[in-house]
């Protein structure tokens, strides 16, 4: 709980604002591939290479975090470094991951 003005309040942890961000990159990421579905990969090929792509991205995010932040704590630099690293990092992993099922998705179907 804080202390202060309205201390019956309770402040959102970290795994829940992990959480929020999380389910909202992926509905960002469902959004992209219903808007701009000409531009996703059709190809096996293209399709690792976004997935190889969107994990390194996610793999790097911590640290840009990291010098982004700095220590400071500062809210406008914690706010920047989840607007402009975290959630596009999530964004691009769900939305590599939602291309990996569309081509499962292709290459299961039965042709007759």
């Amino acid at each position: 709980m804080r202390s202060g003005k309205h201390s019956d309040e309770q402040a959102m942890t970290a795994e829940e604002l992990v959480l929020a961000i999380a389910i909202g990159a992926a509905a960002v990421a469902f959004w992209l591939d219903a808007r701009l579905e000409s531009r996703r990969p059709f190809t096996a090929a293209w399709t690792a290479v976004h997935l190889c792509a969107s994990m390194l991205a996610l793999s790097v995010m911590p640290l840009f975090v990291k010098l982004l932040v700095a220590g400071t704590g500062e809210p406008i630099r914690v706010i920047a470094a989840t607007v402009l690293l975290v959630l596009p990092a999530f964004t691009y992993c769900w939305l590599s991951v939602i291309w990996l099922l569309r081509l499962l998705q292709g290459l299961t179907r039965v042709r007759f």
